[in-house]
């Protein structure tokens, strides 16, 4: 309380802020605010109308900074804290959730951390699903080698690297894990992505007629030389799965270059056969130990009956 004959400042300010919840009701949650609360005072001081009031209102960098959702969330904090606080309790796990699925992990959600931010900034502006995806991602997503590698995300580079595979195209982990977020995003289709593998297979057999018709037929390069897989196992005593036609070694059979027509194509199952025993995987293969005993025990049995 001021002392006789001084001015009551406080008393002079409280009277200011009634006056301004009188004029400004629907604006009363913004008197303690340092830019907008003045202004309201200012306004009920000099009997503003509303639409003075309005004008002013729209020059404040509050105004100009923030949008229509973050003015509602701020202005429930200050009317409502009880339902703010609940409602951001509920986007939190909310956002758990999602993270999880997706395969985020270790984000801290504890209160004035970072995921707590992040769900206060998501309740904030209203963001739907995808936002917060492309969110997520673009804060914790750190590339294809770490945890993120979990959830929809991981099954999701595991369907990029499989089509990859299908295609013959190499993809490093975090080129996987691009694909993988677009996806998620909602802005690359498993359409879309299987396109992009075959243009990349179509510029990787520019000079093969014979596998162009096949891929513009509707087949992968893994479907077209499934036979010679097949065969290249067998001989080598492997399961299809261990022949990479990604391995150098097996270009010649993918591209060879026929001697008679000096035209590209994959070589025929005999041209492969004669080519993969001429390996030296091929020739420390049980059949092929046993071949050879056969054929020495041939030539001593002619040998033999020569004498």
């Amino acid at each position: 309380m001021a002392e006789e004959g001084e001015i009551d400042l406080a008393a002079i300010a409280e009277y200011m802020k009634n006056q301004a919840r009188e004029k400004y009701p629907q604006m009363a949650w913004a008197l303690n605010h340092p830019e907008v609360g003045p202004l309201l005072q200012r306004a009920a001081a000099e009997g503003w109308d509303a639409a003075r009031f309005q004008g002013e209102l729209l020059k404040t960098q509050w105004y100009k900074s923030t949008t229509d959702s973050a003015r509602v969330w701020e202005r429930l904090l200050n009317e409502d804290p009880a339902t703010a606080a609940k409602t951001l309790d509920r986007k939190v796990r909310d956002i758990q959730t999602l993270a999880g699925r997706i395969g985020l992990t270790g984000i801290d959600f504890n209160a004035w951390q970072p995921g707590w931010v992040f769900a206060v900034d998501a309740t904030r502006e209203t963001w739907d699903e995808t936002r917060i995806v492309q969110e997520l991602l673009s804060r914790w997503g750190t590339g294809g080698t770490d945890a993120q590698q979990g959830g929809q995300l991981g099954g999701m580079m595991d369907s990029v690297k499989g089509t990859a595979a299908q295609y013959l195209t190499p993809i490093t982990d975090d080129a996987a894990y691009q694909m993988a977020s677009k996806m998620l995003y909602g802005t690359l289709d498993q359409a879309g992505m299987a396109a992009y593998f075959k243009d990349q297979a179509v510029i990787r057999f520019s000079g093969n007629e014979q596998v162009l018709n096949m891929l513009n037929n509707g087949f992968t390069p893994r479907e077209i030389f499934q036979p010679l897989v097949q065969q290249t196992a067998q001989l080598l005593e492997l399961a299809p799965a261990q022949v990479d036609l990604m391995d150098p070694k097996w270009q010649g059979m993918l591209d060879y270059t026929d001697p008679q027509t000096n035209t590209v194509r994959p070589m025929t199952q005999t041209e492969a056969g004669r080519y993969v025993r001429g390996l030296d995987e091929y020739r420390q293969t049980d059949g092929a130990v046993r071949q050879a005993s056969e054929f020495a025990e041939f030539i001593g049995q002619k040998m033999g009956a020569v004498a």
